[in-house]
């Protein structure tokens, strides 16, 4: 291996370049620039003479001297020049020196004969032609005609097909298009009868009811088909079985998908068709749908909301309700308060909108959560008597909280999916969609016209899952262009400040009913009248 700064054997150039202790001055450089000069003017004279053997013995001697580059480049060099000659008598020897003009034969060449290369370039042509060598360039020359006139030919076909037909790589990149275009639609077809198939809940918990699926077909067999009951939960279970199926098989962004659209499913609205024109830009109710059906011969109406219209079985009603089953219920509530050491501010806030107590008669957000506790510790070392003061949040009493829960608060939890595999679940899946973080609330208010918070706007896009009870919902548009899609929250409205406004959504939802609203939307909800004998409502 070369080694920086030394050099090489046999040549007059510096290896490594720049190393000290080694190479050539300055002034031996000129001295060679120099003398390869005198000799370049010495073979131009000969080449001027009547080409006998003693200039070329000089020519051969001058190119023999003068030959002081690397031996690198005097590979190259050799390579470079390299050239079939006519008539050559030693077809073994293919070496050329070009300055000498001598084949390795020893032969020279006179002027008027010819030399033929299968390549050369111009500046090699305006050389040999200037030392009196007529480079033949047929082959060549044949070679690209053959190519143009075959290129011309190709290009001319192609043009003659015109629009009726493609190229065979054209025809083929434009097949494979069109399968990658109809599997995506295909994919898409499949995902959105599945999402119209399923369930929410379903679609989550597909593995569970898999397990469910397989331990019922046991009990089947071991138990036989009795009743018409039993047949018919059978028939519900092994209609949902194959889409469930189909759903474990989904990679998880096509899972999460799935999920999405399920909770669109009832308003008729696809994801794409959502993100188009909802998103960030107006509400959208998704309710279930009222529609009439046959029973026994006779019609009747569903007590639901408006929808669609469709002609439905009985049990899709029903299948509307429970399909935000097994997100979060009061008694997994009841069993994190008792569990977990929720602590007010943190994870657990107890509220309700009232009068304020002050005469004027205006009703605003009071929070009952007991203050964070003082506590001193010693700071430093033992024999330093300073003191420090922190706040610790105190552990909310699960009696204290129900007892409230009983006189008209709200309970709202923060975070619930820390302590809910469910939530987490549900979470999980709309992050993959949105591509975002998704976090929740969990709120608990009883019947009987109860409600937690002042009128205000937030800072996120919410989706209102509401999972038990009715809850009536007035929705309003930003207050001015400026708190559009805003960046903070907003303080809290009172009836005064609401006056003359006029909601765009006023509405009660149901089990299983959604509501979206961007972020800056004025919102708030309250439990209706007529549900004061009802337990809790729970979005």
């Amino acid at each position: 291996p070369k080694q920086e700064g030394a050099v090489v054997p046999g040549t007059s150039s510096v290896a490594g370049g720049g190393g000290a202790g080694g190479g050539m001055s300055r002034a031996a450089k000129k001295r060679l620039k120099k003398k390869q000069k005198e000799q370049k003017k010495k073979r131009n004279l000969s080449s001027k003479d009547d080409g006998s053997d003693h200039h070329g013995v000089r020519a051969a001697a001058t190119s023999t001297a003068a030959s002081s580059s690397s031996r690198s480049e005097k590979k190259r060099h050799k390579k470079k020049h390299h050239f079939p000659v006519h008539g050559s008598n030693d077809a073994g020897d293919e070496e050329s020196n070009c300055d000498s003009h001598t084949s390795s034969g020893g032969r020279t060449f006179d002027d008027n004969q010819q030399m033929e290369i299968a390549d050369i370039s111009r500046g090699e042509l305006e050389y040999l032609s200037s030392q009196g060598v007529n480079v033949a360039k047929a082959k060549k020359s044949d070679n690209s005609d053959k190519k143009k006139k075959s290129k011309k030919h190709k290009s001319k076909d192609v043009l003659e097909l015109g629009d009726a037909s493609l190229s065979d790589e054209d025809e083929k990149s434009e097949s494979d298009g069109d399968d990658a275009e109809d599997d995506e639609k295909e994919e898409r077809e499949i995902l959105h009868t599945l999402s119209q198939s399923l369930t929410p809940s379903q679609v989550l918990f597909s593995g569970q009811i898999m397990e469910h699926e397989d331990s019922v077909e046991r009990c089947k067999g071991e138990l036989g088909e009795e009743g018409d009951t039993g047949s018919e939960i059978m028939r519900l279970q092994d209609s949902a079985s194959d889409a469930c199926r189909i759903v474990q098989d989904l990679t998880s962004t096509s899972r999460a998908r799935v999920v999405f659209e399920s909770l669109l499913a009832p308003s008729g609205v696809t994801a794409e068709e959502f993100y188009r024109d909802y998103w960030e830009k107006k509400p959208l109710l998704i309710s279930k749908p009222k529609v009439t059906f046959k029973d026994d011969g006779k019609d009747s109406d569903a007590p639901f909301a408006a929808g669609a219209g469709a002609a439905i079985s009985p049990s899709k009603p029903l299948e509307h309700r429970a399909r935000l089953d097994n997100i979060l219920s009061k008694e997994d509530i009841e069993s994190m308060l008792a569990k977990c050491s929720l602590r007010y501010g943190r994870e657990i806030n107890v509220t309700r909108y009232a009068d304020a107590g002050d005469g004027s008669g205006t009703k605003r957000r009071l929070t009952l959560d007991l203050p964070p506790k003082r506590i001193k510790r010693r700071g430093g070392s033992a024999s330093d008597g300073d003191e420090e003061e922190e706040f610790q949040h105190v552990v909310a009493d699960p009696k204290d909280v129900w007892t409230n829960f009983s006189n008209g608060c709200t309970v709202r939890l923060l975070c619930p999916h820390l302590h809910s595999d469910s939530t987490h679940s549900l979470l999980s899946s709309l992050e993959l969609e949105f591509g975002c973080f998704v976090g929740s609330n969990a709120y608990l208010t009883p019947g009987g016209d109860a409600q937690g918070f002042a009128p205000h706007y937030d800072d996120i896009e919410a989706f209102v899952l509401q999972l038990e009870g009715r809850k009536r919902w007035k929705v309003y548009p930003p207050p001015n262009r400026a708190e559009t899609l805003p960046r903070f929250s907003s303080r809290d409205y009172t009836e005064k400040d609401m006056e003359g406004t006029h909601p765009v959504i006023d509405t009660v939802l149901g089990p299983g009913d959604v509501l979206y609203m961007p972020r800056g939307w004025i919102h708030q909800a309250h439990t209706p009248q007529e549900s004061r004998g009802e337990d809790q409502n729970g979005h």
